[in-house]
């Protein structure tokens, strides 16, 4: 029994005398900063991105019980001002719930850990401070008077480091009143405490406010994979901290970032950490990430196909990104409402990387998270998962087909090739059939833009661009990174092809564009509903400023 008071620094000298170990250390200065000031602090972010190893860093360098000065020697945070002013200053009551609660449900997990710290204070404090006021309050398992006075007889505040802490509300996802009771306990212990509270470090795998009911924890401050602010460079391995160990470990940069760089936090690119270790130690590149999660994690929530989620997958896989509504994750894992809320909650579980709408996605330290922004899967690695998932079904490989014949046509608008284009539209009218039904236009440019799906990763693309004397059909304006040119595709509807490259010349639609790009590719596209053997006709011409 016992075991969560003041346990020492042992967990973090093994981590120390590992063979890798990588340096994150000054992390503990942001957290210094917040001590007695803004002291709750939740960091949120996937299985196997190195939560467990800095709260045993953390226990270290707070806990009372021990001298750590020797384990920091040498150490980022040895040079910080703070350093020696916090150095084992504090009483840590370390949790981790998973640990907790792995055979429990919510109220024995709850009333085990509060049974456990009475009998580490009762063993550890009340014996130096037999406190007659003390024994009262553990007789009567008051837990925040227990803390209290515990604070005022060794004159010291609690540092509390709660790992996985959202971990039965993913065990129990449908126990509703526990989750509630769960926050309302640890509300009750945290929340305004100052006369205890010195720092709260919790860490999870979905943010907290995701799990908000009637804003129980509204007390944190939340760093997750979509905005951790000044925390971002410690949400997995820099960049140059893997250009480090490549070389110190005679391991090729390209082929380590090929597999698993790829997350973005507030435009720090990060690695998964576990990975990294694990293709050093292993000598061999390949997915590490069913070591922590399986593939059938991935199958379940890409099963459901809420407003068209297997089409975006299948777009996620041929490496275009998809726009997300980060607002619609939920806490509840087995009950989305639509394809965002599964989107959004693979990104918090490490499947897919989020991109603010930002340019830069710099965001303040205490700012709101993103509401808005783009998906894409992050790393071969994570795509190795994606693609075990959907081998095999029928409805996947159909929606691949699709996306095939949809980069076919690029390629060959690309190259020219004018009977190619017509044909690969004259397949997609086949499989749009219903939305061309109206027999116009609208419909033909509805058909069009979906033939063009793919061209979204590399062009932006616009419907009725203004340009010249005139809105021209669509316009292909290059992505930042794409060297191929523009395009503008005009319609016809039983004219001719010539007809339409004619417009765009005679209206000058690509003049708006002449002044960023020496070359425009013009597309003409007719459609003649009488013609059973050729409907479609393509022109394909290259302007030249």
């Amino acid at each position: 029994m016992g075991g969560f008071l003041n346990r020492g620094n042992i967990n973090f000298k093994k981590d120390l005398n590992k063979p890798i170990y990588v340096d994150m250390s000054d992390m503990i200065g942001l957290l210094n900063a917040r001590i007695d000031t803004y002291p709750y602090i939740c960091i949120s972010r996937p299985r196997r991105f190195g939560k467990s190893m800095m709260a045993n860093m953390l226990r270290a360098y707070y806990d009372c019980s021990v001298d750590s000065s020797s384990l920091f020697e040498g150490l980022a945070i040895e040079n910080d001002p703070s350093f020696r002013k916090h150095l084992n200053q504090y009483n840590v009551i370390y949790m981790d719930i998973a640990a907790c609660g792995a055979a429990r449900n919510v109220q024995e997990t709850m009333t085990y850990i509060e049974e456990n710290i009475f009998l580490d204070v009762e063993v550890e404090v009340y014996e130096k401070h037999p406190s007659r006021l003390l024994k009262t309050y553990l007789d009567n398992k008051d837990l925040n008077n227990v803390l209290r006075e515990v604070t005022m007889l060794t004159g010291r505040g609690f540092v509390f480091i709660i790992d996985e802490w959202d971990y039965l509300f993913r065990k129990l996802p449908d126990d509703l009143e526990g989750h509630k009771d769960f926050q309302h306990w640890l509300s009750g212990f945290l929340k305004g405490q100052d006369e205890y509270v010195s720092l709260v470090y919790m860490t999870g795998i979905l943010p907290v406010k995701t799990y908000g009911s009637e804003s129980i924890l509204n007390m944190f401050s939340e760093k997750s994979v979509v905005n951790a602010g000044d925390f971002a460079r410690f949400t997995g391995f820099t960049e140059d901290q893997v250009k480090e160990l490549c070389t110190e470990y005679d391991k090729s940069f390209e082929t380590m970032k090929e597999w698993y760089d790829g997350y973005t936090v507030n435009g720090v690119s990060v690695y998964n950490p576990n990975s990294i270790v694990c293709a050093i130690m292993e000598g061999a590149y390949q997915s590490y990430w069913s070591e922590s999660s399986s593939f059938e994690d991935v199958k379940y929530y890409i099963s459901m196909n809420y407003d068209g989620l297997k089409e975006k997958v299948a777009s996620l896989l041929s490496g275009i990104r998809i726009e997300v509504d980060m607002r619609s994750y939920t806490f509840r894992l087995n009950h989305f409402k639509s394809s965002d809320s599964v989107l959004a909650s693979l990104v918090h579980l490490g499947y897919l990387t989020f991109e603010s709408r930002d340019d830069d996605g710099q965001m303040e330290e205490e700012q709101d998270e993103p509401k808005l922004g783009y998906v894409k899967i992050p790393n071969k690695e994570v795509r190795g998962q994606f693609e075990l998932a959907v081998k095999g079904d029928q409805q996947y490989q159909r929606l691949f087909e699709a996306l095939y014949r949809s980069e076919s046509l690029l390629d060959a608008t690309l190259a020219g090739d004018e009977k190619k284009v017509a044909e690969e539209i004259e397949r997609a009218h086949e499989h749009f059939t219903s939305i061309i039904k109206a027999n116009d236009e609208n419909s033909l440019a509805c058909v069009i833009g979906n033939a063009y799906y793919t061209a979204v990763s590399k062009y932006a693309v616009f419907n009725e661009f203004p340009s010249g004397k005139g809105y021209a059909d669509i316009t292909f304006i290059p992505l930042e990174g794409t060297s191929d040119p523009p395009m503008i595709v005009e319609l016809k509807y039983n004219k001719t092809a010539e007809t339409a490259i004619d417009q765009i010349k005679s209206r000058n639609y690509q003049g708006k564009l002449s002044d960023g790009w020496k070359e425009i590719i013009l597309v003409g596209i007719n459609y003649d509903k009488e013609n059973r053997t050729e409907p479609y006709t393509c022109r394909i011409e290259r302007w030249h400023a």
